[in-house]
């Protein structure tokens, strides 16, 4: 049985969906199918932006922007609603999304392997 906090956050919760339009929700629902698609593909970390570049959240590795590779993969636009998703590869391998409100070039890091 539920206590109290998870009561009080359920009702938010429903609130919060209840204020959300037809159109937010058909962004929400794309988002979600497009990040399960991405990690079956093996884009299973999340990476947040930082000072000099970004932080994979999982791991709290920080990478700066010349040891990554960064693409847009998925651009979900609705008034008042703009997010883009990117897929992300690092120098050691990693892989996994960033999403952000903001538009970021597409970065390509060079091949130090020679």
């Amino acid at each position: 049985m539920a206590n109290e906090t998870e009561w009080h956050q359920l009702k938010l919760n429903v609130m919060q969906a209840k204020n959300l339009t037809h159109g937010q929700l058909r962004i929400e629902k794309n988002l979600t199918k497009k990040v399960i698609d991405m990690h079956q593909l093996g884009y299973d970390l999340d990476f947040q932006k930082s000072s000099s570049g970004l932080l994979c959240t999982q791991t709290g590795s920080s990478f700066n922007w010349n040891e990554l590779t960064v693409q847009e993969i998925e651009h979900f636009f609705k008034p008042g609603r703009d997010l883009r998703m990117y897929s992300v590869e690092t120098v050691i391998g990693t892989r996994g999304i960033f999403i952000s409100n903001a538009k970021f070039p597409v970065i390509k890091r060079k091949n130090t392997l020679g």
